[in-house]
């Protein structure tokens, strides 16, 4: 399935995007998505926004297994989800997540978790600017669950924030979080646990 709203500020409002091959493009603008669910079923999401202060707000991002790609380019934009990278039960999860310059935030309840044998990786580039990502959970292992975080807030003055970051149990997590140039500030409850 292909969509493209081409340029303009334009709206996609659905309950779920996956199930299999999805490739959205909403051009230039000051754009916005809003699903229930993007990525499930071994499928694999692929979105552009083009350049604009552009938004996407989910429940999951990535559920169960399969692939999403999101590039919401250059401007101030947004990322909300309640999960971002859930594989359980031995599914594959893999999101990719680049925000290219501007003052951007990603935020999540819980980022790359692994369940029940699911394997998670989530990558996060911000790209240049004041950028944020903010979570509760960051790289949770749960029940020989594995999950890989990656985060690169790029050049700017970027905050990462989380109360648990790098969590194992019974499973493995690694986080890796990079900053850039800039006056940074990374803040956690709880680190390595």
């Amino acid at each position: 399935l292909n969509v493209d709203t081409g340029e303009g500020n334009d709206s996609i409002t659905t309950r779920t995007i996956g199930g299999g091959q999805v490739n959205i493009t909403t051009g230039n603008g000051n754009d916005r998505i809003d699903a229930a669910i993007i990525g499930m079923a071994d499928g694999q999401v692929n979105i552009d926004t083009g350049s604009g202060n552009d938004r996407i707000d989910a429940s999951y991002i990535s559920l169960g297994s399969g692939q999403v790609n999101i590039d919401i380019g250059d401007g101030n934009d947004s990322v909300q989800a309640s999960w971002i990278g859930l594989a359980i039960g031995g599914g594959d999860s893999h999101v990719n997540i680049a925000s290219g310059g501007g003052n951007d935030s990603v935020s999540a309840s819980w980022i790359g978790t692994g369940i029940n044998g699911g394997r998670s990786q989530v990558n996060i580039d911000t790209g240049d600017g004041n950028d944020s990502v903010q979570s509760s959970w960051i790289g949770t292992g749960i029940n020989g669950g594995k999950t890989q975080v990656n985060i690169d807030t790029g050049a700017g003055n970027d905050s990462v924030g989380s109360s648990w970051i790098g969590v194992e149990a019974g499973g493995s997590s690694q986080v890796n979080i990079d900053t850039g140039s800039g006056n940074d500030f990374v803040r956690a409850s709880w680190i390595a646990s």
